[in-house]
């Protein structure tokens, strides 16, 4: 089509220039260079004409897009139009003086051509077109050259290029698969292939894996038009750096594909790692005491190998939906069932923690028999657990446990002996009725000093507290007490050995047994200034007698020593008849002594 609108362009032109010459009309000199003038003219606007059909056929195959620049076909520099000019203008004398000389006078005068045949005319045409062209400077037929040569490869490049509609350049890659050459359907064929192979891989723990393959559960490949819209996109004019240069452009598509997902539900239901007959439980991470160290250790937990059905279902839908081919469900999350405690749990090493100090506790009691140790073997007999296993120390039991376990020390430590020696100032030796301990724990004072040292985790040796302790039987209990002889009706009062108060006194009436003195060991329970002491309640609600004292000791029962200021005398038989009811009387001056210089707890021997 470019060559056949170039030929008929130049033809026409030609054939109207012929014409033109060939008219007979009488032309003088001056005629005659206009006429040449003109000719000039025209040859210029010929070869423009000429390069405008060029770029029109040219251009005419190529999306508007992508048309190239005027350059492409550019116009020939200024010289070498000045030089073409000067050329034409030497071409229409010799054409003139040619034809001039052929006429005949006739057709001169006339003014009329001969007729001739159009073979002879096309003839004439193209020798002329030969002679022009034979009569262009070298340079002038290079560019003419180049540019028909140019036209000629730019038809053959878009011709090429118009193949790549329907194929894909070489050099490019979807998907991993050579698409070079290949059409949209011929590269969704490949795609399709390597789906055809599918299967899915499942790893479960304890290094179990299972397949199962993509036909099980009907999965295939469906275009979903990425591959056609990237040939759609495709620059088919950047060919031949694929073809020729060997340029590489890779691309990624979905691989968009359907299952049919109750048998793949249905797939994973019988594998044996989903059987509950395959499956063991987790176990929390817990303490046990060990027998050896007597310290609490923490069991870790194990996994065990129940699935959670709805998770691994989840995880195998999204794999199959994705193409991907493993999956491994040992790593991934929730798709076993869990312990509740781990061995990091940091509640579970609180608690050890905890449990461990408490054991570390360890009270070494010094008795008269011996020692006794309160440690780990005993204490962890009394740290609560909840209904869960949940070891803890709870201080309301601790509490309870402590009571008993003095209860307890104070039974195997507590001694009563139902006789005791005294070694009396004015009569020697002798045996006094015992009726109470030589040896007593003090058990509420003990309880509490017990309770703080074992919540604190003490570690120590130590006595229990005594109300009462006289391990060697001492006849002289130790070297101070007070000693009451009802036959010499006297009253002493030693410390350390020292006798520090010798003064008479009046007892209970010996004649009457009820209102006598008691006798045995005693103590002094408690002492108190200026109190009333009060007889039996008689018939008639009045007490028996109502007597005031300035000095108050008790040892034993309602009987204590105190003044007696409306006696005027004691000593000798006077408590035979006129004796106290069961007190021991004291001049005011001896019991204001005795009172200042006695302590509570001390020993006190009657007899």
């Amino acid at each position: 089509m470019f060559f056949l609108r170039l030929q008929e362009s130049v033809t026409s032109s030609r054939i109207w220039r012929e014409r033109m010459s060939d008219r007979v009309d009488p032309i003088t000199e001056e005629k005659e260079s206009e006429v040449k003038a003109q000719d000039l003219q025209e040859d210029a606007a010929e070869k423009e004409e000429t390069q405008e059909v060029l770029k029109t056929d040219a251009l005419a195959e190529i999306p508007a897009d992508e048309i190239p620049d005027e350059d492409f076909l550019a116009e020939p520099a200024e010289d070498e139009i000045v030089k073409e000019e000067e050329l034409l203008k030497a071409e229409p004398e010799a054409e003139t003086e040619t034809e001039t000389a052929a006429e005949s006078p006739a057709e001169a005068v006339s003014g009329e051509a001969p007729e001739e045949s159009a073979t002879e005319e096309g003839s004439s045409g193209l020798m002329k077109k030969l002679a022009a062209f034979s009569n262009m400077s070298l340079r002038k037929k290079i560019a003419v050259g180049c540019g028909a040569a140019a036209c000629v490869l730019a038809v053959v490049y878009i011709g090429i290029a118009q193949t790549y509609k329907t194929k894909f350049i070489e050099g490019t890659s979807i998907n991993g698969i050579d698409a070079g050459k290949k059409t949209v359907s011929e590269v969704e064929d490949e795609i399709e292939k390597t789906v055809e192979n599918y299967s899915l891989k499942l790893s479960f723990r304890d290094n179990r894996t299972e397949t199962i393959d993509g036909d099980a559960f009907d999965y295939q490949y469906v275009s979903d038009g990425g591959v056609q819209k990237l040939l759609d996109e495709q620059n088919i004019y950047t060919w031949i750096g694929g073809a020729l240069f060997g340029s590489e452009k890779s691309y990624t598509v979905d691989e968009d594909t359907q299952f049919n997902e109750q048998k793949l539900v249905e797939g994973l239901s019988n594998l044996p790692e989903m059987k509950t007959e395959n499956q063991v439980a987790p176990t929390d991470a817990y303490l046990l005491l060990d027998e050896t160290t007597k310290r609490y250790n923490i069991v870790p937990e194990t996994e065990g190998n129940v699935l959670n059905v709805e998770a691994v279902q989840a995880y195998a839908k999204s794999a199959v939906s994705g193409s991907v081919e493993t999956v491994d469900l040992a790593q991934a999350a929730d798709t076993y069932a869990a312990p509740a405690i781990r061995a990091n749990d940091e509640g579970l090493n609180s608690q050890q923690a905890a449990l461990n100090a408490f054991l570390s506790t360890s009270i070494t009691y010094t008795l008269p028999e011996g020692t006794q140790v309160l440690d780990a073997n005993v204490l962890d007999g009394w740290i609560s657990v909840d209904d869960n296993g949940y070891r803890y120390v709870d201080e309301e039991h601790i509490a309870e446990c402590v009571d008993q376990y003095v209860a307890d020390l104070a039974s195997a430590v507590d001694v009563e002996k139902e006789t005791s020696t005294f070694a009396s100032t004015n009569r020697g030796m002798v045996e006094v009725d015992n009726n109470e301990y030589v040896i007593k724990i003090n058990q509420d004072a003990e309880k509490e000093k017990l309770l703080e040292e074992v919540l604190g985790n003490t570690v120590t040796q130590r006595e229990p507290v005594y109300s009462r302790k006289d391990e060697t039987q001492d006849p002289t209990f130790g070297g101070t007490y007070v000693e009451i002889d009802i036959d010499n009706q006297t009253v002493y009062y030693y410390e350390d050995g020292q006798c520090l108060v010798e003064t008479p006194c009046v007892t209970g009436t010996g004649s009457v047994p009820r209102r006598s003195t008691p006798t045995g060991v005693f103590h002094i329970y408690d002492k108190q200034r200026s109190r009333t002491l009060y007889g039996d309640i008689q018939p008639d609600g009045s007490y028996g007698y109502a007597s005031f004292v300035n000095y108050w000791m008790r040892f034993c029962g309602g009987c204590g020593l105190h003044d007696a200021t409306w006696r005027d005398s004691f000593g000798g038989d006077i408590y035979w008849d006129s004796g106290s009811h069961g007190c021991v009387n004291l001049p005011y001056e001896a019991a204001a002594q005795m009172y200042e210089i006695v302590e509570e707890g001390t020993p006190c021997i009657v007899f």
